[in-house]
């Protein structure tokens, strides 16, 4: 469920690739591989809450939006 969660939120932020979201946050000074962002959507591997922390300011959405299953949807926290 993470994973889904994760690779939506991705995408509704306008990074249309693991690749170019791999590419921001190296780009912000938090260098990571394309196949270590794949693992967290395919759900092979789990980010730390410091890696969730920066996917959420990323993807402009909150770390329960991301991260619990009975949260509000993500695209509801945006209009919200």
């Amino acid at each position: 469920a993470l994973g889904r969660r994760l690779a939506s939120a991705r995408k509704i932020a306008g990074f249309p690739t693991i690749i170019s979201a791999a590419k921001a946050l190296t780009d912000r000074g938090y260098p990571i591989s394309k196949p270590a962002v794949h693992a967290w959507e395919a759900g092979r591997n789990v980010p730390d809450a410091i890696w969730l922390t920066r996917l959420a300011s990323l993807y402009e959405t909150t770390l329960d939006a991301l991260v619990f299953d009975d949260s509000i949807s993500i695209e509801a926290m945006r209009v919200a």
